[in-house]
C-alpha cells in the first residue's frame, strides 16, 4: 500500500520476492458505498524522452475523444510453407471483413515484411522526421484496386486528434489486386526467416467520399491516415521468439528427404455444365495434400446478387467451402493445402478461337459473327453454343419465311442438342450464306429476340511480299538489309487469288460463345500425396554431403547476435542435406573418436540436419578434419569427411 501513496517515487526493492510488474497509482479521492468510479492506465513507451511525450499527448488526445478513434484492420491469419529453396505464406480474408468502429469497412491492402530477425531491424525500416521506426519497406504489397496508389496524402500524426507530423507516409501501393499467398524465392536453404504479413486500411481525406472511396454519408468524418495491424510473434519471458504469431511465420527452407516425391493434381476436369471460364489451381502447402482423394467444385447462380460456388469432398460427402463469391480472379480459401483462382467469363462475347468449320468440311468461307445489327442497335447476347449443318436442298424455313439449306442447333449441351428458329436474309434467294456478309446474313432467334448476326465471309486473296526489285535483279527481301522506299528499290507483289468454296452438303460450322459459370457447371479435381520413394532414397545416398564444407569460421545462415547484444559469437552450425527421412549420423575425429550421434527423423519434406559444433560432452569441436558415417538402416550407407577452419 505504502508503494502506491502520492508522490512516492521510490522503485521497489528488487531484493523482495513479491510478484509485480506495473504499479498504477493516482492522488487520493472520495469512494463512496454504492458509488462506481472509472478510471484508464496507460503504459507509455518511446524511441525516447520526446517521443514519450509524443505519445503521452496522443494517449491524452484518445481519452479525451472517449477512445473514439481509428482502428487497424484485424490482422490476417497466416501460415507459412518451407521449401526447397522457397518459401510460400498464405493467408485468410479476415482482415477485409473487419469493421472500423468510426469508419467502417476500409480495408485496403496487405504489406509482407521479411526479415532474418523477429524485430526485422534487417527489413529496410522506415523511420518519421524523428528517426522513429513507423512501418518497414515491404517484400510484397497487394492492394484493393481503387485508384489508392502511392504515398497517402495524410502523413503519420498528420491528424487533428494527434497533431504532432512526422513527415512518414504509407506508400498505399499500385492498385495490384488482392491477394491471399505469396511465394518467395529469393532466400537460401539452412537460413531462417521471419515474416509478417500486415493489413493496412484506406485512412481518410476530404476528397475521398468524391473519389468513390467512401460512401457519400462519410463527408464529415475527421482525415487520418493509414492505420497498420501489428505485428505479433510469439515469446518467451526473455524475449525469445518461440512460435509465430497470428500474422507472422518463422521458416527455414531446406531441401526434402531423399527420394521425396512432390504432391501432384493427377487430373482436374469440367465434368459437367457449359460455363467456359478457367479454373487454376496452386499446391500451397503439400504436406496437407491428400493422397487419392476426389473433390468436386459446384457452381450455383440461383442468388439473385452473384454467382457462387462450393468445394466438396466426393467420398463422404459434405462441403469443404460453401457459398464463395470470389470468382473474377480471385484466390479461394485454402483447402487440403491447395488454393484455386476462378477467371469466370462474366461477359457473354463471340469466341473466334473455338469457332469455325469442322476437319471435314470443304468450304473455305471465313465466320463472321456479329453482337450488333448493320445500324449498330445491340443484339441479345445469348450464352449458348451453336452449330449450322449445311443440305444441298432446303432443310428448314427462317422466322421471315425465308427457306433454308441449313439447320442450326443449340449445341451447349452437346448430349441434348436443340433446333432453333432463326432470321434469314437471302437477297439470292438460293437459301445458301453465299460469303456476301451485307446481302447473306441470319440472326439466331434466342427468347423470341434476334441473337447473333451469322454471316460468311469471301476468303481473302494471298499477298507475297518476300522480294523485292533493286536495278533489273530480284532479290529475296530477307536476304538484304534496304529501305523498299530509296529510289530504285520495288518491292514485288505477288497475288494468289483464293477462290471461294461455297458451303455443301455435309459441311458443318460451329460457333463457339463464352458463357459464364452456371448451376450445373461442375470441376473434377483428384489429388495424389507426397511420399518417398525407398528406391530412389536408395540409389540417392551419394548426394549427402556437408554444407558448408569447409566450414570456415562462419556460415551464411547462422543467426545475428539479438537486438542489443554488441559482442559475442552467436551460434554456429554446419549441416547434413539430402538425408534420408531416417537416419543416424555419427561424426568421428581422424583417430575414430566418436564426436557427436544426431539421430534424423523428420518429416519427410525436409532432409536436413543441423550440428551446432559442440560434442557430446558439450564442449566446442575443435578445428581440423572429421569424419562422419550415414548409417540409413534397409537404405545403406554413406562415409564422408569435412573440415572445420579457423
Amino acid at each position: 500500500w505504502t508503494l502506491l501513496q502520492p508522490n512516492r517515487w521510490v522503485l521497489p526493492d528488487p531484493g523482495l520476492l513479491t510478484n509485480y510488474e506495473f504499479f498504477y497509482s493516482s492522488g487520493f479521492f472520495l469512494l463512496e458505498p454504492g458509488k462506481t468510479e472509472r478510471f484508464s492506465l496507460a503504459l507509455l513507451l518511446g524511441e525516447d524522452k520526446d517521443d514519450i511525450l509524443r505519445n503521452k499527448k496522443t494517449v491524452q488526445n484518445i481519452y479525451d475523444a472517449n477512445y473514439r478513434f481509428k482502428q487497424p484492420p484485424l490482422q490476417p491469419r497466416v501460415k507459412g510453407v518451407a521449401g526447397d529453396k522457397q518459401v510460400t505464406l498464405y493467408w485468410d480474408d479476415r482482415a477485409e471483413r473487419s469493421l472500423d468502429p468510426i469508419y467502417g469497412y476500409d480495408f485496403e491492402g496487405y504489406m509482407i515484411y521479411k526479415s532474418t530477425w523477429y524485430d526485422f531491424s534487417d527489413a529496410n525500416p522506415v523511420t518519421d522526421s524523428y528517426g522513429n521506426v513507423v512501418f518497414f519497406e515491404p517484400v510484397a504489397q497487394f492492394d484493393l484496386v481503387d485508384g489508392l496508389v502511392g504515398p497517402h496524402s495524410i502523413c503519420v500524426g498528420c491528424e487533428p486528434i494527434i497533431d504532432e507530423p512526422t513527415g512518414a507516409n504509407l506508400n498505399m501501393g499500385s492498385d495490384s489486386g488482392i491477394r491471399h499467398y505469396w511465394i518467395d524465392t529469393d532466400v537460401v536453404n539452412g537460413q531462417t526467416y521471419f515474416y509478417a504479413v500486415v493489413s493496412y486500411d484506406k485512412g481518410y481525406d476530404t476528397t475521398f467520399v468524391r473519389r468513390g472511396l467512401y460512401p457519400p454519408g462519410d463527408s464529415l468524418l475527421i482525415v487520418a491516415s493509414p492505420s497498420i495491424s501489428s505485428i505479433e510473434f510469439e515469446l518467451d519471458r526473455l524475449g525469445n521468439v518461440v512460435g509465430p504469431g497470428t500474422n507472422t511465420a518463422v521458416l527455414t527452407p531446406n531441401a526434402p528427404s531423399s527420394g521425396y516425391i512432390a504432391p501432384e493434381i493427377i487430373s482436374f476436369e469440367h465434368i459437367l455444365g457449359p460455363g467456359t471460364g478457367l479454373i487454376e489451381y496452386m499446391i500451397l502447402d503439400p504436406a496437407r495434400v491428400k493422397d487419392n482423394y476426389v473433390y468436386h467444385v459446384v457452381f450455383d447462380d440461383t442468388s439473385s446478387a452473384q454467382i457462387t460456388y462450393s468445394i466438396w469432398d466426393v467420398a463422404d460427402p459434405y462441403p469443404i467451402l460453401t457459398n464463395q463469391t470470389g470468382i473474377d480472379g480471385d484466390n479461394s480459401k485454402e483447402f487440403d493445402g491447395l488454393m484455386m483462382t476462378i477467371h469466370n467469363d462474366k461477359v457473354v462475347e463471340y469466341d473466334s478461337s473455338n469457332s469455325g468449320w469442322s476437319l471435314m468440311s470443304k468450304s473455305n468461307l471465313i465466320l463472321d459473327v456479329k453482337n450488333k445489327k448493320a445500324d449498330t442497335t445491340p443484339l441479345f447476347r445469348q450464352p449458348s453454343n451453336y452449330e449450322i449443318v449445311f443440305y444441298d436442298t432446303d432443310i428448314t424455313l427462317s422466322t421471315n419465311g425465308r427457306p433454308a439449306m441449313f439447320r442450326i442447333s443449340d449445341v451447349t449441351y452437346p448430349d441434348a442438342p436443340m433446333e432453333v428458329e432463326f432470321w434469314f436474309k437471302d437477297k439470292e434467294g438460293d437459301g445458301l450464306l453465299s460469303g456476301d456478309v451485307n446481302n447473306d446474313f441470319i440472326y439466331i432467334m434466342a427468347e423470341d429476340e434476334k441473337s447473333w448476326r451469322v454471316a460468311l465471309s469471301e476468303p481473302p486473296d494471298i499477298y507475297d511480299t518476300s522480294y523485292v526489285f533493286i536495278n533489273t535483279t530480284v532479290v529475296p527481301i530477307d536476304t538484304i538489309e534496304v529501305d523498299p522506299n530509296f529510289p530504285g528499290a520495288e518491292i514485288i507483289i505477288d497475288t494468289t487469288v483464293v477462290e471461294s468454296i461455297l458451303p455443301e452438303a455435309g459441311d458443318i460450322l460451329f460457333l463457339a460463345i463464352t458463357k459464364p459459370f452456371r448451376s450445373g457447371d461442375v470441376f473434377e479435381l483428384t489429388t495424389k500425396s507426397a511420399y518417398v520413394d525407398q528406391s530412389v532414397a536408395k540409389s540417392n545416398l551419394d548426394r549427402i554431403v556437408v554444407v558448408p564444407n569447409p566450414y570456415v569460421a562462419a556460415a551464411s545462415w547462422e543467426s545475428s547476435l539479438p537486438p542489443g547484444i554488441l559482442s559475442g559469437r552467436g551460434e554456429r552450425k554446419i549441416q547434413f542435406i539430402h538425408l534420408p527421412k531416417k537416419c543416424t549420423i555419427r561424426i568421428y575425429t581422424v583417430r575414430g573418436y566418436l564426436v557427436r550421434a544426431l539421430e534424423h527423423d523428420s518429416p519427410i519434406d525436409y532432409g536436413a540436419e543441423s550440428w551446432d559444433l559442440k560434442t557430446k560432452d558439450g564442449m566446442d569441436a575443435a578445428y581440423g578434419l572429421y569424419f562422419y558415417h550415414i548409417d540409413a538402416d534397409d537404405l545403406g550407407e554413406k562415409l564422408g569427411k569435412f573440415a572445420i577452419i579457423k
